[in-house]
């Protein structure tokens, strides 16, 4: 028989339990959060974003924003002495805009790119010296089928099937030499 001890016992049992859950809960849920602009992010490391440097802004959107689906939330031009130049190594007689694409729910910053006109871009080689890798949802076969069908023609891989996790991969190269990887996930892996 149950005293009324005994159920308070519980019942403190079962709210302490409660408690540590939700904050558990809204440890996981910060962690995982993004920073918002003008704020620290909540971990340390935390990787902001991804900076591509392009010949042509308009060019590379074909693939990251019509193909790949990001959208474009910022795009602007870089004036001249702007530290860009000193962070980035670029010529001072350098025409440069910015863009900054954002994910479909609106992250902002998701990719930077950064458009150099008026002095040669140097040529990538292989092995790629860094690789971006884009997880897409329930929609690879429709991003490889439009990578294939793009005007000018990018280089585009196959997509296998991988293991640990299960997924599915394909590379292809952008306009400027960047590789890219596109990973779907499969669901419940």
């Amino acid at each position: 028989m149950k005293t009324p001890a005994t159920s308070i016992r519980h019942l403190a049992t079962l709210l302490a339990l409660l408690a540590a859950t939700t904050t558990l809960a809204q440890t996981a849920i910060e962690t995982k959060r993004p920073p918002v602009a003008g704020h620290p992010a909540n971990v340390d490391p935390y990787v902001h974003r991804s900076n591509l440097v392009v010949a042509d802004i308009d060019r590379a959107l074909t693939l990251y924003r019509d193909i790949l689906g990001f959208r474009v939330d910022r795009a602007l031009p870089v004036n001249p002495g702007n530290f860009m130049y000193e962070f980035f190594g670029i010529p001072a007689e350098a025409q440069v805009r910015i863009a900054f694409l954002a994910t479909p729910d609106g992250r902002f910053g998701a990719i930077g790119m950064t458009e150099v006109k008026g002095v040669p871009l140097p040529p990538r080689a292989k092995p790629y010296e860094s690789v971006l890798i884009v997880e897409v949802q329930k929609r690879i076969e429709a991003v490889h089928e439009k990578a294939l069908a793009a005007t000018p023609k990018l280089e585009v891989g196959r997509i296998l099937e991988l293991t640990n996790p299960a997924r599915r991969e394909f590379p292809v190269t952008d306009y400027d030499g960047h590789r890219i990887i596109v990973m779907q996930l499969h669901a419940g892996d």
